[in-house]
Parts: structure tokens; C-alpha cells; sequence
């Protein structure tokens, strides 16, 4: 089989070991901050130096197997390595998915390992005698680093794989496009109206309930925090519609949900309080504006679309869409402009 070396060389390496090793080290970033809550727990209730005391002990103990894992991390990545390689060879129909898995298992294994090498770092700079581990612990930990790194470069797709892909998304894409409503002439300055115009008249609604009498420099606080709350109503009744209207993925469109519901749930939490306080005007105020977002984000009405935060987002919906076709034809035609054979389909057939 005649296959063109430089061709041959981006199949091998199809990604940059850059992008690769931004990937463990927020692998790596990841699994710290999991360990700082671990650590923490339970929260608010455990201070900063138990904390780091509970660091040190960890590390202590974590210097006694370092050893050990390390040497599991070695084997493990050195038969990931020449199973990765001999998929590079041997090209079957699975060789793709089994790299991907590979390469992507490489990069948490890493990532995971890293709270160990933190923690040991830090339980060393308490007991400076055992600073002679990090000469051992650093040197191996950075090759284990440039292995996953190079395992990385292998999390790719083929280009028939790309290919099928960007055509779904592209028929998804314009499905999407024909169901979207009529859309509003304006995306994020409709908030920020919709929010300045609530924020206006709940101050108005609390300062003519309290017969002006309170403090204008208090007043003009109510009136930030109303603005505040409508900006936050209105950006997460968006995000619930742009989510229903650009995907047609389940999951999206369930999460699209979630975060309207929190954001209204917040917008009673507010008034529940407000009432327990006994500040009546300013639940009055917050009842008013949360109704009022609800409505504007639930009416549909062509003739309204252009003041209605379901119009405001319908617009920003089919700039969404808009862009991603963009992309997709640009992508589609970056493939056309630079043909791959594909190695995949090509090896099984032969």
C-alpha cells in the first residue's frame, strides 16, 4: 500500500502535543481542587491550618507508596503505548475507538495522580529530611507526564469520522433553524431594558408603599438589587430558551430547564425571605418582577416579539444557529480543500 510519508506522519500525530498536555494539566488542576474539598469537608467548619495539617499528614502517608504507583503508571502507560502504536499499524475497524479510549484514559491517569505529587510537595516543605523523595518523585513524575502527553496527541477522529459528523450536525442545524420563531430585533440590549425597566418599577412600587419615606441613597440600593435580580431572571429564562430552540439533544434541553427552574426558585427564595423579614413593599416588588419575567419569557406573540425576553432570545438563538452553520460548511470545506485518505476504511478493505 502506497501511502504518502508527510501524510502518514499528521496521521500519526494528528493533534498538537500542546493541546494535549493543556488537557492533563487541567486533568491534573481538576482532581486538586476535588482533593482541596476532600480535605476541607466538612465545610465551614474545618479552618485553614487543619486543613493544611490534614495535607501534610496525607502527603506523609503518600510518600510510603509513591513508590509503588508510580511503577503501576509505568507498566500500565507502556501498554498503552504499544497498544496504541500497533493500532497505528494494524489498522481495524476498532483501532480508532480503542486509541481514543487509550489516549483519553492516559490523560486522567495523570491527572489523577497529581494530588499525590502536590501533597507530597507540601508535607516535604513542613520536614524539609524528606525533601529527597521529590529528586526520585519529580523526574519520573515528569516522564510520566511527556508519555501521556505523546498518547494524547492519538485522541482524534478519522476524517470520514469527521466528515459524518459535521453532516449530522448540519442537518440537526438547519432542522433547528426552520422550527425557531419569529425572532425579535434585538439580543442582549432587550435585557438590559427588560431589566432597568423592572428594576424602575419595583423601586417605584416600594417607594410609593412606604410613602417616600425611606432614604434615598437606600432606595437607590433596592433599586440596584432589583436590577440585579430581573438581569439574572432574564439571562437564565434566556439560556432556557436558547437551549430548547438551538439542540435537539435531550440532555440540553433538560439542563436548559434545570437552570430556568433554579433561577425562579432563587427569584422565591427572595420573596419567602423578604416576607420572614417583614419588608412587604420590597416582596411586593420582587413578586411583580419575577411574574413579569415569567410572562415575557412564556408569551410568544408576533406582535410583541421585539420587547419580550422570548423575543430577545429567539434572536439570539438564530445568530447561534447561524454561526454554526458557518462553521460546519467552513469545516466541511476545509475537508473538501485538503482531502485525507481515509487509512481506517482503506486498510479493512485491502
Amino acid at each position: 500500500m502506497n501511502v504518502n510519508p508527510r501524510h502518514n506522519s499528521s496521521e500519526n500525530f494528528p493533534r498538537s502535543p500542546w493541546k494535549a498536555a493543556l488537557e492533563v494539566i487541567l486533568f491534573s488542576l481538576m482532581f486538586c481542587v476535588l482533593t482541596a474539598f476532600i480535605l476541607a469537608f466538612p465545610f465551614g467548619s474545618v479552618g485553614l491550618s487543619i486543613v493544611c495539617q490534614r495535607a501534610v499528614v496525607a502527603g506523609s502517608e503518600a510518600i510510603e507508596h509513591i513508590g509503588i504507583a508510580l511503577g503501576v503508571y509505568a507498566s500500565t502507560f507502556l501498554a498503552f503505548y504499544g497498544v496504541v502504536i500497533g493500532a497505528q499499524i494494524n489498522r481495524s475497524r476498532m483501532a480508532p475507538q480503542t486509541q481514543r479510549f487509550l489516549s483519553f484514559t492516559s490523560e486522567l491517569l495523570v491527572g489523577s495522580l497529581a494530588p499525590a505529587i502536590v501533597l507530597i510537595i507540601i508535607a516535604c516543605v513542613e520536614k524539609p529530611s524528606r525533601a529527597g523523595a521529590l529528586f526520585a518523585l519529580l523526574p519520573a513524575s515528569a516522564i510520566l507526564f511527556l508519555v501521556a502527553t505523546v498518547l494524547g496527541t492519538f485522541l482524534v477522529f478519522s476524517e470520514s469520522e469527521r466528515r459524518d459528523s459535521l453532516t449530522r450536525a448540519l442537518s440537526k442545524a438547519n432542522q433547528n433553524q426552520k422550527l425557531l420563531p419569529s425572532a425579535g430585533k434585538y439580543g442582549i440590549s432587550m435585557f438590559v431594558c427588560h431589566a432597568a425597566m423592572l428594576a424602575l418599577l419595583g423601586t417605584l412600587i416600594t417607594g410609593i408603599l412606604n410613602g417616600w419615606t425611606i432614604q434615598p441613597s437606600i432606595l437607590a440600593l433596592l433599586g440596584s438589587m432589583y436590577f440585579v435580580v430581573a438581569g439574572g431572571i432574564a439571562a437564565g429564562s434566556a439560556f432556557g430558551v436558547i437551549s430548547r430552540q438551538t439542540t435537539q439533544d435531550t440532555f440540553d434541553k433538560v439542563f436548559g430547564i434545570v437552570i430556568t427552574t433554579i433561577i425562579f426558585s432563587s427569584g422565591a427564595f427572595l420573596i419567602i425571605s423578604s416576607l420572614l423579614s417583614g419588608l412587604w413593599s420590597v416582596a411586593l416588588s420582587l413578586v411583580v418582577i419575577v411574574v413579569l419575567s415569567a410572562i415575557s419569557m412564556l408569551i410568544q406573540s408576533e406582535k410583541l416579539r421585539n420587547v419580550t425576553i422570548h423575543g430577545a432570545a429567539t434572536h439570539l438563538s438564530a445568530q447561534s444557529i447561524s454561526t454554526r452553520l458557518e462553521q460546519i460548511n467552513e469545516q466541511l470545506r476545509e475537508l473538501d480543500r485538503n482531502p485525507e485518505e481515509d487509512l481506517f476504511l482503506r486498510s479493512a478493505q485491502n
